[in-house]
């Protein structure tokens, strides 16, 4: 038969600031016109609902498939010409993402701006001809130079990137390639995270609708060598849905349910994963809204507290109550933190900070209408923050960690965190 035609990858990528302005524009196999971005805004504007941006991540022009991301408030337009693999382009755009942050610090217009070179040089190395090539970070360190203030001064002075470095990186050859040969520390030692957020819908009642963990272990390796490290989970089962980093031999996690890796030089992504485990919620939240039509106003109370019994503290907690835009003359007080209510958005923001077990946090308080109707008022979504220390939700834990192929004995440290993700309460 035929041979197979492959899909290409990536003919543009576009960088663009929540402005409209195209920060950054890069073409692989063809020039596209930046009309394509003005397509891409309309959407944003036409699925723009309370300032958040409901655009589908993949759009289809007469011409061009459409694929967007957002990292810190610059939006990562990808523009392909034929079906492809939509979480390859994800992925890459992930890889990039962490890329600049390891570059820059952070993603921003001003940090893209300021390192223009160092950019186009990182989208050269990254892809090519509209395919992903080198995209791991250490072989990336030793081809293209992070930029400092001397580096920036010399390449103003001359035509030739000194950032670019004219030696090829020994891990391209090497079946390790996400490690550096020769790595020496005087101190060896290395440090897991295991961060783990929560996704949940309450009703009115305080009955879990919805709830789903997404969890991330992450890890700093200062080793000295080629260590191969056994990593062994207190639950692997926890782990339904996961992706791992390059360097985990998959077959031995799934007949051994073990971990087994030579770790990257660094900071890295050892795993993703979720869960839908039934998990205790850690804190409650009571909301009491209610219309008092005599009186012509709103009344609030929202009552929240923790569901631990014990030392567990809860921390950073936010409450955050959006109302409806005909609403003014708010008088909210609080017996714990602080409360503030912003006018032109009407949303009311409750911070508590830490709770603990013998606190009971109360928001109380009233509003008016502004045009004497309550005939609009919809009862508010409220958004839940809060960062529990040293816990994980399913209780996921390093249980062993062990290291083969080198002699020395290195310093193990673990770091257990939940926080809330998009942890909705319905009124």
């Amino acid at each position: 038969g035929k041979p197979r035609k492959k899909a290409f990858m990536l003919d543009s990528l576009f960088l663009l600031a929540k402005n409209g302005e195209v920060i950054i524009e890069k073409h692989w196999r063809t020039v596209v016109p930046r009309s394509v971005c003005e397509t891409f805004w309309k959407e944003v504007a036409r699925t723009m609902k309370a300032n958040k941006v409901l655009v589908p991540t993949f759009l289809t022009t007469t011409k061009h498939y459409l694929v967007h991301t957002v990292y810190e408030d610059i939006f990562f337009l990808g523009v392909i010409g034929a079906e492809v693999a939509p979480l390859m382009v994800l992925e890459f755009f992930d890889r990039l993402a962490s890329t600049f942050r390891s570059y820059f610090g952070k993603i921003s217009a001003t940090h893209i701006k300021e390192n223009f070179v160092t950019v186009y040089q990182l989208l050269d190395e990254m892809m090519d001809n509209g395919y992903p090539l080198n995209t791991e970070p250490n072989v990336l360190s030793e081809m293209v130079l992070k930029p400092t203030i001397l580096q920036k001064m010399m390449e103003s002075m001359s035509n030739n990137p000194v950032s670019v470095s004219s030696r090829l990186p020994e891990a391209t050859i090497s079946n390790i390639p996400w490690r550096k040969k020769g790595v020496r520390y005087a101190h060896n030692e290395v440090y897991f995270d295991i961060i783990e957020s929560l996704d949940c819908i309450v009703n009115s009642s305080g009955q879990v609708v919805h709830s789903n963990i997404w969890g991330e272990i992450s890890c700093e390796c200062k080793l000295s060598g080629v260590p191969d490290m056994i990593l062994e989970l207190s639950d692997p089962s926890i782990l339904e849905d996961f992706s791992f980093h390059p360097c985990v031999r998959y077959n031995r996690f799934v007949k051994q349910k073990q971990l087994s890796f030579v770790p990257p030089d660094g900071q890295f992504t050892l795993c993703n994963y979720s869960s839908s485990r039934e998990v205790s919620m850690p804190l409650y939240v009571k909301p009491q809204i209610s219309i008092d039509e005599k009186a012509e106003k709103v009344r609030v109370n929202v009552m929240v507290g923790s569901r631990y019994v014990g030392v567990k503290s809860i921390q950073n907690i936010t409450i955050t109550i959006p109302f409806s835009k005909g609403l003014s003359s708010s008088n909210f007080t609080a017996n714990v933190g602080k409360v503030s209510f912003d006018e032109i958005s009407k949303v009311c923001t409750w911070t508590i900070g830490k709770l603990g077990p013998e606190v009971s946090p109360q928001l109380s308080g009233s509003l008016r209408p502004t045009d004497k109707s309550l005939d609009t008022f919809s009862l508010p979504i409220i958004s839940v923050n809060f960062k529990l220390p040293k816990e994980t939700l399913t209780g996921l834990r390093i249980s062993d960690l062990k290291m083969v192929n080198e002699k020395y004995k290195p310093f193990k440290g673990m770091r257990l965190m939940s926080v809330a993700g998009h942890f909705e309460v319905r009124c």
